[in-house]
Parts: structure tokens; C-alpha cells; sequence
């Protein structure tokens, strides 16, 4: 990308690695997920989105640095060659907010800032693009999964502070394939059968005892 590019040339790279990162944002999630026991999804999903995040901050850290190193390099190089004065020279920790100091600037010194901020920038997405190229490369080890289970784990959400492992029987059965395993749950449904079942008889055997 240069000055003097077309709008489509500027705009297009932008819209194509936007539509990527908006189809991958979840994609990692789902692999980790499907990779996990039950019990493990819900702590395996706050790891990625931890590190998603770490992730996040690294890689804005990274291409700031690349854009510094690179502005200052350049406007040094173009200080040398007296195409910009020394005066005017525009420190790397300001180049982000110099578009106001650089419009003031005779059209000369206008024209080389508007190169040196296009080749930071190209530099800048040279090194993203060949990370992701290394992502990619990546990505073609990882094995097919399929994600199972549903929401199973035992970090659900319950409309009960207890479960039928606790002898609730108003819990309801329309969580229980979301929170436990469906074997599980009809094992202990018929449990909490029985045991009403034995209360019933021993609360009858009881009345007719005393009567």
C-alpha cells in the first residue's frame, strides 16, 4: 500500500482480514471444547478466553512496535536526506497524533510523512501476515474433533441450589440432560422413586399401627 493507491487496494486487504477474524473468533473456542471431558469444558473455556485475550494485548504490543521501530528508521533516513528538516523531524512516540503538526507542514515534508507512514504500515502487515501464515501451518495438525455433550459439565447454571443427588425432587427434568448424563439421571430418578415409594408405605404402616 502506498499514498497513491487505489481505494480498493487500501479498503480491500482491510474488509478481507476483518470477514477472516470475524469467522475465526470462535472457531478456537469450539476446538478446545471439543477436546474436553464434561466436567472440563467450562474451565477449558476460561483458559481460551484467557489466552485469547493475552493473545490480543501481545499482538497490539507487537505491531506497535514494528510501527515505531520502522517510523523511526525511516524519518531518520529521510532527515539524511534533507527531505525533512531536522526541525520538523516527528518523534516515533507521537506519530499516531501528528496528523494535525503534519498538515502545517510545507507539502514537500507532507509528501515524504505520508511515505513513511505507509511503509511503517506495510511492514507492520508483512510480520501479521507471516504469523498467520504460521497459525495456518499450524492449524493443518490439529485432528478432527466432535464437540459432544452439549452444555454437560458441572459448571452449569441449576434453578435449584441442590440436585437430585441431594434428594430435591422438585428439581427439574427439563435440566437434567443439560447439567448430568441422561444414564445418570434416570438412575437417580428411579432412586428418588424409591425412596418416596418407602416413605409412603412407612407413613401407611404407621396410621394403621396407631389406629
Amino acid at each position: 500500500m502506498h499514498p497513491d493507491s487505489s481505494k480498493a487496494v487500501l479498503y480491500g486487504p482491510r474488509c478481507l482480514a476483518s470477514i477472516g477474524a470475524g469467522i475465526l473468533f470462535p472457531m478456537p473456542l469450539f476446538a478446545v471444547q471439543a477436546r474436553q471431558k464434561g466436567d472440563d469444558v467450562g474451565i477449558a473455556t476460561s483458559i481460551q478466553v484467557f489466552a485469547r485475550s493475552l493473545g490480543t494485548a501481545f499482538g497490539v504490543a507487537l505491531g506497535g512496535v514494528i510501527f515505531q521501530n520502522e517510523w523511526t528508521k525511516l524519518v531518520d533516513d529521510n532527515v539524511m536526506e534533507k527531505r525533512i528538516p531536522i526541525t520538523m523531524a516527528i518523534p516515533s512516540s507521537l506519530a499516531e497524533i501528528a496528523y494535525e503538526t503534519i498538515e502545517r507542514f510545507p507539502e514537500p515534508v507532507q509528501e515524504a510523512y505520508r511515505w513513511v507512514y505507509s511503509d511503517s504500515m506495510r511492514t507492520v502487515w508483512w510480520v501479521m501476515m507471516g504469523l498467520s501464515i504460521v497459525g495456518l501451518l499450524i492449524s493443518l495438525t490439529a485432528r478432527n474433533d466432535e464437540i459432544r455433550g452439549g452444555l454437560s459439565g458441572s459448571q452449569n447454571f441449576q434453578d435449584k441450589t441442590t440436585s437430585p443427588k441431594d434428594g430435591n425432587t422438585d428439581f427439574k427434568e427439563s435440566m437434567a440432560p443439560h447439567i448430568m448424563d441422561k444414564e445418570l439421571f434416570k438412575s437417580i430418578k428411579e432412586k428418588i422413586k424409591h425412596k418416596e415409594k418407602n416413605e409412603k408405605y412407612q407413613s401407611s404402616h404407621k396410621y394403621r399401627v396407631k389406629s
